[in-house]
């Protein structure tokens, strides 16, 4: 039955991403090369790709809030005292002179609002077929807070302290060697959680997606997963107060359990070693498992 149940959640999975890459035109094409600024004679198939580079530096003031409505945000941690942004522009027509064209209105804003910083990309409309994009990668003081929001492309976060808010409404979430609070949530797309050491508290939620967490869990952590699987790795001395929901799914761990389960319910203690907190599962179509890490 698990088998089957993991087996009918990929399939899900892959033909759900695929219909939603087809729809927003991210399956690859093929291309040819045009002659410089002519039109394209061959068809509506074949697009001319472009990028750009360029550099910015800004202060950093507050709480830093990143937007980006259509490419990824990478966010490293450094032991810098400003941000340092590569933003790659990136535009796809039927001519060189349409992509220069959208990429010439591809910006960058950086506003300060409140004692806060504020970065918002900003993509120009499109014509049918036509793409733009912006993909910014970031260096940051490794003790910064943090709002992220991509509606379609993957955050990255790394070697950062302080509170975390992502929103990715189209892409995967990867955050690595984090230390503080953290809401996080993934519309459609992945949740991977390693080498944390999360403080007080814990929100991760995805709709169409998995979760897994390697590492410290929070003092207070609630997981939430309509469609998809969670699979946990603990350190072998911590326990949690466990009580998990799987509405249809199903439940493993290669770690102590003591507690009870019923087809639905699963409550008791998960781990050994000190008692660090409480993890609430919730999941309406997917599988619970726990790991230990070595």
């Amino acid at each position: 039955m698990r088998k089957l149940l993991a087996v009918l959640t990929a399939l899900l999975l892959v033909a759900s991403l695929f219909l939603i890459m087809a729809s927003t035109g991210l399956l690859p094409r093929t291309k040819r090369a045009l002659a410089p600024d002519g039109p394209n004679r061959l068809g509506t198939s074949f697009l001319v790709e472009q990028s750009r580079e360029q550099d910015y530096t800004a202060a950093l003031k507050g709480r830093l809030s990143i937007l980006n409505p259509l490419g990824k945000i990478e966010v490293i941690g450094t032991d810098g005292t400003e941000i340092t942004l590569k933003a790659v522009k990136k535009a796809k027509a039927f001519s060189l002179a349409g992509t220069r064209r959208l990429l010439d209105h591809i910006a960058v804003e950086i506003e300060y609002e409140q004692e806060n910083t504020k970065i918002t990309a900003q993509i120009p409309k499109t014509a049918p077929r036509e793409q733009a994009w912006i993909d910014l990668f970031l260096e940051i003081p490794t003790e910064s807070s943090l709002d992220l929001h991509a509606r379609l492309g993957n955050i990255t976060v790394e070697n950062i302290k302080g509170d975390l808010q992502v929103l990715s409404s189209l892409g995967n979430v990867e955050v690595s060697d984090f230390k503080g609070n953290a809401a996080i949530e993934a519309s459609q797309g992945d949740l991977n959680l390693k080498d944390c050491q999360f403080a007080e508290e814990l929100i991760a939620k995805a709709h169409l997606g998995n979760i897994e967490i390697w590492g410290n869990l929070a003092r207070a952590n609630v997981l939430t997963n309509n469609l998809g699987n969670v699979n946990i790795g603990l350190p072998e001395d911590q326990s949690y107060l466990l009580e998990g929901t799987i509405n249809l799914g199903g439940f493993s761990s290669q770690i102590p359990f003591q507690g009870r389960k019923t087809k639905s319910l699963i409550q008791g203690i998960i781990g050994s070693g000190e008692r660090r907190g409480t993890l609430a599962v919730q999941l309406d179509l997917g599988s619970l498992s726990f790991e230990a890490m070595k």
